[in-house]
């Protein structure tokens, strides 16, 4: 998770000599002058290279009732008061502008904060009434009021989003808020929590809003096809979204005397967030003194590390702003910033009942190198260095060895050079480990080879790491899918390897001669049901010896191999065959051959450099359909694999009659996926439909819709996940690929066996 910087205009220039990604806090009076500054603030950003990722809007212009006149709003701007002040309006227009240059200058999406706070109830004067309703009432207690006939038409909310819709550099980001709450030195009367805005309001106001952003865009001068695409690329995350604040959820849990649990509060509040959330806002509650913005106890302070576990099993992608009142001031800033993230950035407890000690210690003493000061801990220092090289040499059986340490080697450490390193490698194997905990969450003992393997062992580069993180090159992991299957003879199980053992590397080269055709040992599967029946349906229906010609299996567990100790992953199977020489003897194998990275201008690289590392030789386009067919390879058939789920397997014989209807149908759903499957089907047999046989249209033959069955076709249909299809429609994109014409009725008039009656 990355951290930012608080700052505010004044403290640019020495913040960013050490920080690079910033929150600036603008003043009032800085917001009134902003566009005057705005050109040395620019300067001052790329002399440092340093970026702005968010803007906090300033303080509110309505003071509370705990507020003196000569103090700052305790308030911050938000919603209500935008909408409601011409004066605040146009701060948050000048806001919204100079956050949107700076978007631009440095090609960056820009986080403008504005609290969900309101108006009512806790300003010193009541000259500003809830600008939503007349009566007064909350626009929060009222939200239900802003539709009329199922669409939001309150003009203020349309003409503040209709505002800053104009601004494609920046997201609007609602910050929940604090329950109002009246400090002793203030003799008032007031109802604690009388304010609103501080429970999920921020998420709600986000959605509207979005929602109303969606209708404009889709009521704008669009054709239906640019809606729907419009739709699908989630305008939720691109301009309204919200922004967590932890110090405010602690606060919210207090002043209302919560009896629920605290982590439970806190999760449904992570939850509520989690898919409009841009950022987190960390900081401690001081429920003696009513204060926010204090530091957390590091070595001490239970609610830093359930905060810490909820957001790295939540939303680690999230960045942080660390708010704290030390923290911005320079004398103390770089020490408690370096301390915080040190202690944020220590994941690796996170898995420890997932490893055995042996690797929670590699990754402790790699948190030690990367931690600790040299100068102050030598000794320290070379036997955690010692220790870690130990522990790579047991661990990979690969000649390219982590920090370049080999078991003969005398190694000479560049001291600051491997704390580097080991904080390179730290940050992306407890990342990995984190990702592959929501894998094996109830497999806890194969976690330790799969770990093992992509960080020792991963011999075909299935992951690349980059940077602080990593991506998947192919994409091996073990899943469920529904897979389609058009009957061509072959039932796979015959290895045919001679003396050759049983091990991963044979098992990648009898999948490529598959692959090619050149030895059709195992039985092959397609993720997709337009691709696989356009490619390779057949009729088969004088064929009495063959009783099906689709087959359809959901729920088919992928990428697996099955050994005497059970099911296991791809690669624990590949630490297996390392660990013996001679092989691991199997049962059965799945694995995926159309999920790897695609390169700008080859889609089989990451395919052809896998089968280079294997046998030394490329697949030719001209013979490789795996990727574009969504190929999965089996050893055994179904009929095997699915002897104890019959219930998820079904084999159908279609005459070409039905499948004319079947994918007539497929082709209307795949354009038009809110038409029922059932109206669809009805509609094209209600058609009379006749076929030409030839291209001299002399023979032709007309399909009686009467004989198909339509509830068969139906069942078909449903099985099949159209907005998948509608990513990999079958077509004619390249011929080397084999891709039969995507005209249905040539594609009826190619087939092998005749139909004509």
């Amino acid at each position: 998770m990355r951290f930012i910087k608080k700052a505010n205009i004044e403290q640019l220039r020495s913040i960013t000599e050490q920080h690079k990604e910033l929150e600036l806090f603008i003043s009032r009076s800085d917001a009134i002058s902003l566009s005057d500054k705005t050109n040395d603030i620019k300067h001052i950003l790329k002399k440092q290279h340093a970026v702005i990722k968010a803007v906090h809007c300033p303080s509110s212009k309505f003071k509370t009732i705990c507020d003196y006149d000569n103090e700052c709003s305790t308030n911050v701007m938000s919603l209500c008061e935008i909408v409601t002040c011409n004066e605040e309006r146009e701060i948050f227009n000048q806001i919204c502008k100079f956050a949107d240059e700076c978007g631009k200058e440095f090609k960056i999406n820009v986080i403008v904060i504005i609290h969900t706070g309101c108006v009512i109830g806790c300003t010193k004067d009541n000259e500003f009434k809830c600008p939503f309703n007349s009566d007064g009432s909350c626009l929060f207690q009222q939200k239900n009021d802003l539709y009329t006939n199922g669409v939001i038409e309150n003009d203020m909310l349309i003409s503040f989003v209709e505002s800053v819709k104009v601004y494609d550099n920046i997201t609007i980001s609602f910050e929940n808020i604090t329950p109002f709450k009246v400090i002793e030195r203030k003799n008032v009367e007031f109802t604690e929590g009388k304010n609103f805005g501080y429970g999920f309001e921020n998420v709600e106001m986000a959605e509207i809003c979005n929602e109303i952003l969606y209708n404009s865009k889709k009521n704008s001068n669009r054709n239906e096809t640019d809606n729907l695409d419009y739709a699908a690329k989630n305008v939720k995350k691109q301009k309204f979204g919200t922004v967590l604040d932890f110090c405010h959820v602690l606060a919210n849990f207090e002043i209302l005397g919560i009896k629920q649990d605290l982590k439970e509060y806190v999760s449904r509040y992570i939850e509520k967030n989690k898919v409009l959330l841009q950022l987190i806002h960390l900081s401690n509650y001081d429920k003696e003194k009513n204060e926010h913005g204090k530091c957390f106890n590091i070595k001490n302070d239970n609610s830093l590390q359930m905060i810490k576990r909820l957001c790295m099993e939540n939303v680690r992608s999230i960045p942080i702003t660390l708010e704290v009142e030390d923290g911005e001031k320079m004398d103390k800033s770089i020490q408690n910033f370096n301390e915080i993230m040190l202690e944020w950035n220590k994941i690796h407890p996170l898995f420890e009942e997932y490893v055995t000690k042996e690797t929670f210690t590699f990754f402790e003493k790699l948190y030690k190198i990367m931690s600790i000061d040299y100068d102050d801990n030598k000794n320290q220092f070379y036997d955690a260095a010692k220790e870690i090289k130990q522990y790579v040499c047991k661990r990979s059986k690969l000649d390219e060895k982590l920090f370049d340490f080999t078991i003969n080697k005398q190694d000479e450490i560049n001291v600051y050079a491997f704390q580097l390193q080991s904080y390179i490698y730290y940050m992306r194997y407890v990342m990995l480990a984190l990702d592959l905990m929501d894998e094996y969450r109830d497999d806890k003992g194969r976690f330790e080879r799969t770990i093992s393997h992509y960080i020792f062992n991963d011999k075909y580069d299935e992951l690349k790491f980059e940077g602080l993180g990593y991506y998947y090159n192919i994409f091996w992991k073990k899943q469920n899918m529904t897979l389609f299957h058009c009957y061509d003879g072959c039932e796979g199980g015959n290895w045919n390897l001679c003396s050759d053992g049983k091990n991963f590397d044979n098992i990648l080269k009898r999948c490529k001669a598959h692959i090619e055709g050149t030895m059709l040992n195992f039985y092959s599967s397609s993720k997709y049901f337009g691709r696989c029946m356009m490619k390779y349906f057949n009729d088969y229906s004088n064929n009495d010896n063959v009783d099906y010609n689709i087959c359809i299996y959901e729920k088919m567990p992928v990428n697996y191999v099955k050994t005497n100790v059970g099911i296991v992953s791809l690669q624990e199977y590949q630490e297996r065959c390392l660990e013996n020489s001679s092989g691991v003897e199997f049962d059965d194998f799945s694995i995926d051959f159309s999920d790897f990275l695609k390169d700008r201008d080859d889609d089989i690289a990451s395919l052809n450099n896998l089968f280079k590392k294997t046998t030394g030789s490329e697949v030719s386009k001209e013979k490789c359909g795996s990727i574009y067919d969504g190929e999965v390879i089996f050893y055994k058939s179904w009929d095997e694999n699915s002897s104890k789920n019959s219930q998820n397997y079904k084999k159908y014989k279609l005459t070409i009659e039905e499948f004319y209807i079947l994918m007539s149908s497929y082709f209307e759903k795949v354009k038009v996926q809110e038409k029922s499957i059932t109206d669809i089907v009805n509609e094209i047999c209600e058609k009379d439909i006749e076929l030409q046989t030839d291209s001299n249209a002399n023979n032709s033959i007309k399909i009686i819709t009467s004989d198909v069955k339509k509830e068969k076709i139906e069942e078909i249909l449903n099985k099949i996940d159209f907005d998948i299809e509608k990513l990999h429609q079958p077509k004619k994109e390249n011929e080397n690929y084999g891709i039969i014409n995507d005209n249905l009725e040539v594609y009826i008039n190619d087939l092998k066996n005749s139909y004509m009656r």
